[in-house]
């Protein structure tokens, strides 16, 4: 486990210079910081999806990577929360 949050958080330092939106990507920095909030990775990956489903209406590729890979972090985070 402490490998794919070590990973998770490499990917994170790697792209959120690149990201236009840092809301999200600041919450997940977070969690994975405290072991404790990541339950909360759940409802985290629900707040991303409708970010996700809007920039797919808008045609916003760029966000739209953005907000997918987010959602696979918060997911990954929920389910390592046990």
């Amino acid at each position: 486990m402490p490998n794919v949050i070590s990973a998770i958080k490499n990917l994170i330092t790697l792209f959120q210079p690149y990201c236009q939106d840092q809301t999200t990507m600041g919450e997940l920095n977070s969690l994975i910081e405290d072991r404790s909030k990541r339950r909360r990775g759940h409802d985290l990956f629900d707040r991303i999806r409708v970010k996700t489903l809007a920039a797919e209406r808008q045609r916003e590729e760029r966000l739209v990577a953005q907000y997918s890979f987010e959602e696979a972090c918060a997911k990954t985070l929920y389910n390592l929360s046990g």
